[in-house]
């Protein structure tokens, strides 16, 4: 949304200025994997190497999570991270 600096992403908003979803992840996908337990963070704190285009989760981690970027930016938040 443009008017509050914020991307929507299907499944939560993300905020730029603070690298960080708005709202926690519904989806813990590793419990076990210490990264995944941060609900408010951007593909495991790791923008380099993944993508969250859905805001749910890693693809290439959740296997039958949709792997699809939102209307109006096809690559996803890696130009965002």
């Amino acid at each position: 949304d443009a008017t509050i600096g914020l991307y929507y992403y299907g499944a939560r908003y993300y905020d730029p200025q603070l690298g960080r979803f708005a709202q926690p992840d519904t989806i813990v996908p590793n419990p076990g994997d210490p990264q995944a337990l941060n609900r408010y963070s951007y593909a495991l704190n790791n923008a380099v190497r993944y993508t969250d285009p859905t805001g749910h989760c890693i693809p290439e981690l959740c296997p039958g999570v949709p792997d699809a970027a939102p209307p109006g930016n096809p690559e996803g938040l890696r130009d965002q991270a």
